[in-house]
């Protein structure tokens, strides 16, 4: 496998029930580390509030990955678990570091108030 040196972080946001296959998959493809969390999704939609079915339960995974697999990790995940149409999920990633350096960012803010 090639690998650039650069991680990234790698979401997906899934329905509940998936987090479990996504994260088994994540880690079949190489990520050095995953993690799936669960969330509440919602929607501002009248007729499902008149239902009562407006709160929705996520599983996010987060996984880490070296930078030369990400292409390959969306069109892997896309593929198997069609997170790309709409209402089945999403896939996003980011560079770990810009990650770290929006927290740290953010709490040299809070110090200074």
């Amino acid at each position: 496998m090639k690998t650039s040196k650069e991680l990234i972080l790698f979401c997906s946001i899934s329905e509940y029930g998936k987090g479990s296959e996504i994260l088994n998959y994540s880690q079949e493809l190489g990520a050095y580390f995953s993690t799936t969390v669960l969330g509440k999704g919602t929607i501002n939609n009248s007729w499902l509030n008149f239902l009562g079915v407006m709160d929705t339960r996520k599983e996010i995974t987060l996984s880490i990955i070296d930078k030369a697999q990400e292409t390959n990790f969306h069109d892997k995940m896309n593929q198997k678990f069609h997170l790309d149409k709409p209402n089945h999920g999403i896939t996003f990633s980011m560079p770990l570091k810009q990650c770290y350096s929006q927290k740290r960012r953010l709490l040299e803010q809070f110090k200074e108030e």
